[in-house]
């Protein structure tokens, strides 16, 4: 038998595979071009004139300087030429691109396209035509679609699969991406979240103080897009595992930030809504200690608020306190709040601590209707004269800490700084007492076993630990926690009154 041997056809030959592409069939060469070309073209058309009439709000009639809108589309430009130049593998731009994909590519451009068309509608709209469009408008409405279509003509990968976490974090892992010094120094680490924090609050009080409607919605569309593009880039991850590797720096930079804050506002409004949001923050982390540390389901917390609110209504001097002729100092009066939201949470915690779960959470949801009704009805009729019943206890005065009245304007440095500043700013002063007080706390021993009562209690107290004595100091320091608050937003709101508890 002889053995033979096929011969192979022409048609057996491997067939080169073709080169992937994007949905917009562009060489890869000529997309990374038209990308960057594209956003180039969208930030120089800034610096045209949109229309001719300064009707427009932000006044786009100008050659030469941007003004409201124009300063997005500059932006996301900006934001598309960088990514754009760090696909090219641009020396010094490659940490752009952690997960080195290109969604970020297109999502900057469509941040770019997004604002740019919505104020070409928005003057066509508003003004009565497209006659009212300057050639500049033109330019940027054309230039602001050629990045989308540069972007769309590349190949796009699944954003948020394993592979590109995975990418990410070899990315992280590996700090031979970047020079050494840069990957190691703990100052420059420090100065790349100071950089961020900077940058942060600036986009932020920037878009809080948008003058009209169509730039509030353009600054939406931008920060969207560019969030939305660092994310899938892998740069919020990595600014993470830099945030977590200088946690004390990090947290001082966010107190830094907040102290800032007013500063940058002219008007007080903002800075009262900041200072509500850090009397409910604190209120946040004191309960956090019952219910995330220690793990009991408190329903009834918000009346350990009004305690403290009430207790400094009636000892800060307010001519409507059943209380007549006492008047503590804020650092007396805020100690008397806290005592007595301890004293209520050791009272409300003791009969009630030995439930568990569900019959805890209704226990204390009872407790939150109880001081509700209870100081509705203490008007001297239906209960006791404690606190005016339904009509609460108005005119409490503001404080005066150290010669500060916090209910006066003050000028510091050439700013100035309103009513709901000053209370702003003594909040953020009691936050950073009241995260060092829970940093302290669940570091330490105490709070080693709240989390070993939270995990398993059985567990918890067959290893030595007294879990009803845990729980009830678990309970009053979140009470006193929120005490504490609650004397603040007595004076920040001059009255206290059922209503809210």
């Amino acid at each position: 038998m002889t053995e033979t041997t096929k011969t192979p056809t022409p048609d057996a030959a491997p067939t080169p595979t073709p080169a992937p592409h994007g949905l917009i069939p562009l060489p890869t060469a000529a997309a990374r071009g038209l990308l960057l070309a594209g956003g180039t073209a969208t930030a120089a058309s800034a610096f045209l004139a949109w229309t001719w009439t300064a009707e427009f709000p932000g006044d786009l009639t100008f050659n030469g300087y941007p003004g409201g809108l124009q300063w997005l589309t500059f932006t996301a430009g900006i934001l598309t030429t960088l990514f754009a130049l760090a696909s090219y593998g641009l020396r010094g731009l490659g940490w752009l691109l952690p997960a080195r994909n290109n969604a970020p590519l297109a999502l900057t451009a469509l941040g770019g396209f997004a604002v740019t068309w919505f104020t070409v509608i928005a003057i066509s709209t508003e003004l009565g035509g497209v006659v009212n469009l300057e050639p500049g408008g033109w330019i940027a409405a054309i230039a602001s679609l050629l990045p989308v279509i540069g972007a769309f003509a590349l190949p796009q990968e699944r954003t948020g699969t394993s592979s590109t976490k995975e990418a990410v974090k070899a990315y992280i892992a590996k700090p031979e991406h970047i020079p050494a010094p840069q990957a190691t120094a703990p100052w420059i680490q420090r100065a790349m979240i100071t950089v961020v924090t900077i940058i942060g609050l600036g986009v932020f009080t920037y878009g809080i103080d948008t003058e009209y409607g169509e730039l509030f919605v353009g600054y939406l569309f931008v920060v969207t897009f560019a969030i939305w593009a660092l994310h899938t880039a892998g740069l919020l991850d990595r600014f993470s595992a830099l945030a977590a590797g200088n946690r004390s720096f990090t947290l001082a930079m966010g107190f830094a930030a907040a102290i800032a804050f007013p500063f940058t506002q002219t008007d007080d409004h903002y800075a009262n809504i900041g200072v509500n949001i850090l009397i409910f923050g604190t209120v946040a982390l004191g309960l956090n200690i019952v219910v995330g540390l220690a793990g009991l389901l408190d329903l009834g917390y918000v009346a350990f608020l009004g305690v403290g609110a009430y207790t400094a209504a009636l000892v800060s001097g307010s001519e409507f306190s059943t209380i007549s002729g006492v008047h503590l100092p804020f650092w007396a009066s805020a100690l008397a709040g806290a005592a007595a939201s301890l004293v209520f949470g050791v009272l409300i915690g003791a009969p009630t601590l030995r439930l568990r779960g569900d019959y805890l959470a209704i226990v204390t949801l009872g407790f939150g209707e109880i001081f509700r009704i209870a100081v509705n009805n203490m008007d001297g009729q239906s209960g006791p004269d404690v606190t005016n019943g339904p009509n609460g206890i108005p005119s409490i005065p503001d404080l005066n800490l150290l010669g500060f009245n916090f209910g006066q304007a003050h000028d510091i440095g050439g700013f100035t700084l309103g009513r709901f500043a000053n209370y702003y700013l003594l909040m953020v002063l009691i936050m950073a007492i009241v995260v060092l007080v829970y940093t302290r706390a669940a570091d330490s021993r105490i709070g080693r076993s709240w989390i070993a009562i939270r995990e398993d209690e059985t567990a918890a107290t067959a290893m030595g630990i007294n879990g009803f004595r845990v729980k009830l100091v678990a309970f009053a320091l979140g009470a006193a926690l929120a005490g504490l608050a609650g004397t603040v937003s007595a004076h920040v709101t001059y009255s206290v009154v059922p209503t809210p508890y």
